[in-house]
C-alpha cells in the first residue's frame, strides 16, 4: 500500500514538473515569436469627432480606444507593403494603430475606417499603401471579429 502511494505521489509530482516546464516554454516561446501585433481601435466615430481624427487627437483619448492582441504571431506589415502605395488622399477617418513588436524594432501601422488605406510609419516617415481590392480586410473580418463594423 505504502509502495502504491509513494508511485502516485512521484508521479503527481513529475506531472507537476512537466506542466510548469510545458508553461514556461509556452513563455519563452511567445517572448521569442517573430512578430507579436496589438491592435488598438479607436472607438470615436465621424459623428463625435467632426474634425479630422491624427495620432495626436488618436492617442490623446485613450477613453475610447479598444485593444486586441493577435492570438499568433502575424506578418501584417509584410501583407501591407505588398500593396500599392499611393498620395493618402483616400485616407479617410482613423480608425486602427497596428503595434507590430519584433525583436528589434516596434512599428505602427495606422488603418482607416474602411481598413483600405494603410499608413506606415517608420523612423518618422510615413508611408501610404491603398487595398482596392479589401484583401486584407475581408481577411481581417472574416478571422477575427474585431474588425467588423458591429462586434
Amino acid at each position: 500500500m505504502r509502495v502504491k502511494n509513494n508511485f502516485y505521489s512521484i508521479l503527481t509530482l513529475c506531472l507537476i514538473m512537466f506542466s510548469c516546464k510545458a508553461v514556461k516554454n509556452k513563455e519563452k516561446f511567445l517572448q521569442d515569436s517573430d512578430l507579436r501585433v496589438s491592435v488598438i481601435k479607436f472607438m470615436g466615430t465621424v459623428y463625435s469627432y467632426p474634425i479630422e481624427v491624427d495620432e495626436r487627437i488618436f492617442w490623446g483619448a485613450k477613453d475610447e480606444h479598444v485593444n486586441y492582441q493577435f492570438p499568433e504571431s502575424h506578418h501584417i506589415i509584410d501583407e501591407v507593403k505588398t500593396l500599392p502605395k499611393n498620395d493618402g488622399k483616400t485616407f479617410e477617418f482613423l480608425t486602427y494603430a497596428f503595434i507590430v513588436k519584433s525583436k528589434t524594432s516596434i512599428d505602427t501601422i495606422y488603418v482607416d475606417q474602411k481598413l483600405t488605406t494603410w499608413k506606415l510609419v517608420k523612423k518618422g516617415k510615413s508611408t501610404y499603401f491603398y487595398d482596392k481590392s479589401q484583401t486584407i480586410k475581408e481577411s481581417l473580418q472574416n478571422r477575427y471579429s474585431f474588425f467588423n463594423e458591429c462586434w
